[in-house]
């Protein structure tokens, strides 16, 4: 599903986060390294980075966000002492700021727009044009662990239950593509009105119980009786702060509170 623009005030998160970034970057962009970097949002003005962007890989598509926010020279005590990938759709593309500020932290992002598992798409689709392929969240979570420079040590977070139904077999299959890393926390999915949020959810708790390597994040248990979301999926800067909040102290702990 297609995230809406984020409602978030200035100054109301850490001066070294990650912007929500719309990128629409080219598929012959090279990486780069910068003290500020732009990008093209959609329908909207150039965004600026307010942190330094160590790399950036090739997207071909708007709605999506690859990048890498470098760890900052002074971490906190409570630092993440690992890269984190973040995987998924654009629930993973709307936290990505605030996880950043939480983790404190190199943060790999791979994030599209109304991705989903077990098939791709052609725009358009939120921020992804008319005409523009993209490939199932299964086929790029391979490449996607190319993006993280040490995958033994590396912790991925996977946000994609929101916009399809998912397969048991599919979710094997991408523990398998995720091999290289040593932990993957999946984020429940809160879809009102979706035949597939209590399957989804139940096939992920399935999925933890089976594979020492899987976690869950209840993302649907704890916006229980909140009022997080913009619509039926998205949370606002509330949710978000929460979500990312919530995703930060799973890693940071690799434990489930």
């Amino acid at each position: 599903m297609a995230a809406p623009p984020s409602r978030r005030g200035p100054g109301r998160r850490s001066a070294g986060a990650l912007p929500l970034l719309w990128a629409v970057l080219t598929a012959g962009l090279v990486a780069s390294c910068a003290t500020a970097a732009e990008v093209a949002a959609p329908d909207g003005p150039t965004a600026t980075t307010t942190t330094s962007v160590v790399r950036r890989v090739p997207v071909a598509v708007d709605g999506s966000l690859r990048a890498e926010v470098p760890a900052p020279d002074e971490p906190s005590p409570d630092a993440v002492p690992h890269e984190v990938l973040l995987y998924g759709d654009s629930v993973a593309l709307l936290i990505a700021d605030d996880l950043a500020a939480e983790l404190d932290a190199p943060l790999v992002v791979d994030a599209v727009d109304c991705r989903r598992l077990d098939a791709g798409f052609t725009g358009p689709c939120g921020g992804v044009p008319a005409g523009t392929p993209v490939a199932s969240g299964l086929d790029d979570l391979e490449p996607a662990t190319e993006l993280v420079d040490d995958p033994a040590t590396a912790a991925a977070v996977v946000v994609i239950a929101n916009n399809a139904a998912l397969q048991a077999d599919d979710l094997t299959r991408a523990m398998d593509a995720l091999g290289p890393l040593a932990r993957v926390w999946w984020v429940t999915t809160r879809v009102d009105a979706r035949a597939w949020q209590d399957p989804n959810n139940q096939l992920l708790v399935e999925l933890a119980d089976r594979d020492p390597r899987a976690g869950v994040i209840d993302w649907f248990a704890a916006s229980e009786g909140q009022d997080w979301l913009v619509d039926i999926v998205h949370p606002g800067d509330e949710g978000q702060a929460a979500l990312a909040e919530l995703v930060a102290d799973h890693v940071r702990c690799d434990c489930t509170p």
